[in-house]
């Protein structure tokens, strides 16, 4: 390391996509005032990490760490890609089982663009949820209130 350099040119230096396993495996760790700060350098790594995380989020058997990668992919849910598969992973019976899973899928399908895909999103609520699931449904459901394929 030069000893000229700072911290602050430190952060300043563009994050390696070497690192997004060691990163997501930090994420994994559940150090909650670290999740943040490594969902931004994930983030800044851009394409790399937004690949790995959508192959960690649809590997099967589902485990924490589809999960992970979920709460990680809502920084990306502006490419249409993310909520497209968070919306058909909603749509798998063993994600529905999965709580935590299915609340994070549901936060990155609040960018859904196509009314096609709005639609899927409505008929889920006719879905066995749980109670807490269908709140969090009807609250995503809300932030679409324009689309006539939505409850008033």
């Amino acid at each position: 390391r030069d000893y000229k350099v700072t911290g602050v040119q430190t952060c300043a230096l563009p994050i390696s996509e070497k690192a997004v396993i060691p990163l997501f495996e930090a994420f994994s760790k559940g150090e909650f005032f670290m999740e943040e700060a490594i969902v931004q350098a994930l983030h800044k790594i851009g394409e790399p990490a937004k690949e790995f995380l959508l192959n960690a989020v649809t590997t099967v058997p589902l485990t924490k760490e589809n999960e992970n990668a979920a709460i990680a992919l809502i920084a990306f849910k502006e490419d249409p890609l993310i909520p497209a598969t968070c919306l058909n992973l909603l749509e798998n019976p063993d994600v529905q089982k999965r709580d935590s899973l299915f609340a994070y899928l549901l936060l990155a399908c609040d960018s859904l663009k196509e009314e096609k895909d709005i639609k899927r999103l409505q008929d889920l609520s006719s879905l066995d949820l749980s109670s807490a699931m269908k709140e969090e449904l009807e609250w995503v459901l809300r932030s679409y209130k324009k689309s006539p394929f939505t409850k008033n």
